[in-house]
């Protein structure tokens, strides 16, 4: 069954009820459209041809502001960090349990970005299923305030890996 992301911008993904939950099918290609980064970004887009299910564990469209000394906590383990911010964009970092995974440049300052400089996205191996976009974070923006670099995320999405 289709169901859309809480930030609707990234489009659609299937989903199956199990145990009076929702789990995590696939990704679906939007027609025309290159905004469902979270399918373009995937290898395998989906895990249950696979026989694997996926847990949700974040689908938000929450504007939230993520500070230097703050990191986004995330579940299993995992924290977003904004490192830096300048004219250029912004550098992040993914954590899983106080080791870094990850990093990545994003542009969300600039008026011309498109969804793949405004998101950020963590692919990994689960099982069978080769570089699946795990981790998601939209940036609406990112501003420095009295010195400190400050992004606001409006789009989130995790799944359990």
């Amino acid at each position: 069954m289709a169901d859309n992301f809480d930030f609707e911008d990234w489009g659609l993904y299937n989903v199956i009820g199990f145990l009076g939950q929702k789990y995590f099918v696939e990704y679906l290609d939007t027609v025309n459209s290159t905004d469902d980064i979270l399918f373009e970004e995937s290898d395998d887009t989906g895990v249950l041809y696979n026989e694997q299910l996926l847990k949700i564990l974040i689908d938000s469209n929450n504007e939230t502001i993520i500070k230097p000394d703050e990191p986004l906590k995330l579940a299993e383990g995992y924290e977003l960090a904004v490192k830096a911010i300048d004219t250029e964009g912004m550098l992040l970092e993914l954590t899983k349990n106080g080791k870094a995974v990850d990093s990545d440049i994003l542009s969300p300052t600039n008026t011309t970005s498109s969804m793949a400089d405004t998101t950020y996205y963590y692919r990994g191996d689960v099982g069978e299923s080769n570089d699946i976009v795990l981790i998601a974070a939209h940036f609406k923006n990112a501003v420095t305030i009295d010195k400190k670099p400050m992004a606001l995320l409006d789009g989130l999405w995790q799944l359990s890996d």
